[in-house]
């Protein structure tokens, strides 16, 4: 009977190993991939200015308050003016730090701490219908007068009336055509608008909230085209005690710096770290490939897994195919990874499951990377893929 049972536990763990089959060999790793922008300026609009030109600049009552252990507590810093600082710093950085424009000018900052913003011009040239509607005004100046007009604190300590362009926002036409004249630029990023605030602080999470309007301003054509209104959400969680929730102005701060970043990133091709997954050593003619493949040599290690590709075993020439696959992906080789992955799907698709899997999923992401390639060298007024 002891025996039988230890038979059994024996054939039960070689079932178990055989069934997970390729499982069992797969080893995951980190690799940089450039991803395309998520916006996509005109065609031969090489040339940017970017302005901090935040009308939110002063203390501010309406991003003051914050809950404490469910109890409000109200903010007597102008944590919003440093925090703006911090997020187009790190904005600016980014973004200069990129291929796709010739040049980017940074016009000097506006000041508006002694400035009251007055929407009278937009309410004569627009004026209100009965759903309390501007007609006809441009949707960029709409979202801008309604944030001005709900959330622009009270007028005293401004000594100074600004009125909002009706077509142009905090510009006029005159303005649009001297920074036109000054810097040479086709587009003008203005940061118009900027707060921090957070809905709650616990000991075991923070979540701070950070909200900016961007307008983008076609200098060639003079127009008020695209405006970005956006919030960015960061949370801090306490696992396990595994994360130490930051102070709340670090937690604003660092915030904002991320969320600067984060829309740099939205403008232009950027970099990102991604996870692939790839089949370790399983002969020992193969194991010379890990430490290739730890050290990148992405193309030394293929010169050995090409070798397989035509072994009589089909599971060694399956994988060899899947791991060739990567390496041509790790030289921009879209095509040739598609080809040799579905080379390997074919050959196992039916008897080894997992390796089925990996192989649909891999190749979904393949599918994924050739748009993006594609849409990137759009972007580039030269194919600049594989630059960094």
């Amino acid at each position: 009977m002891k025996t039988s049972l230890k038979l059994a536990g024996i054939l039960w763990i070689y079932l178990l190993l055989a069934s997970c089959g390729s499982a069992w060999y797969l080893k995951s790793t980190n690799i940089e991939v450039l991803v395309p922008a998520k916006v996509i300026f005109p065609d031969g609009y090489s040339n940017l200015a970017i302005r901090y030109n935040n009308s939110n600049v002063s203390f501010n009552p309406h991003f003051a308050e914050y809950l404490v252990a469910d109890k409000i507590v109200a903010d007597t810093t102008n944590i919003d003016s440093v925090s703006s600082e911090i997020y187009y710093k790190s904005f600016s950085e980014r973004i200069k730090n990129n291929l796709l424009f010739e040049t980017i000018s940074e016009i000097q900052r506006g000041n508006y701490s002694k400035i009251w913003l007055s929407d009278s011009l937009v309410h004569r040239k627009y004026p209100l219908n009965e759903d309390s509607i501007h007609s006809g005004i441009p949707l960029a100046v709409s979202h801008f007068v309604a944030l001005t007009t709900k959330f622009q604190p009270e007028q005293k300590n401004k000594t100074i009336t600004k009125f909002i362009d009706p077509a142009f926002g905090l510009y006029s036409l005159k303005d649009l055509s001297d920074i036109a004249d000054s810097t040479g630029a086709d587009m003008l990023l203005s940061l118009d608008y900027f707060a921090v605030l957070d809905a709650q602080v616990k000991a075991l999470s923070t979540d701070v909230y950070v909200v900016t309007s961007w307008n983008f301003y076609d200098l060639n054509k003079s127009i008020l085209p695209y405006f970005y209104n956006r919030v960015d959400t960061f949370s801090w969680r306490l696992t396990d005690g595994q994360l130490k929730i930051p102070p709340r102005k670090d937690a604003l701060l660092m915030a904002s710096e991320i969320s600067g970043a984060q829309f740099a990133d939205f403008l232009v091709p950027n970099w990102i770290e991604v996870e692939r997954v790839y089949y370790r050593p399983w002969i020992k003619e193969l194991k010379v490939t890990r430490e290739l493949v730890s050290e990148g040599e992405w193309k030394k290690a293929a010169g050995y897994w090409r070798i397989y590709t035509n072994d009589k075993n089909k599971r060694t020439a399956a994988r060899s195919m899947y791991n060739m696959a990567l390496a041509a992906e790790m030289e921009n080789q879209t095509d040739a990874a598609i080809d040799w992955l579905v080379r390997s799907y074919h050959l196992l698709e039916k008897r080894d499951p997992v390796h089925k899997e990996i192989c649909e999923n891999y190749l979904q992401v393949l599918t994924q990377r050739k748009l993006d390639i594609k849409q990137i060298n759009v972007q580039f007024t030269r194919d600049l893929y594989g630059t960094k």
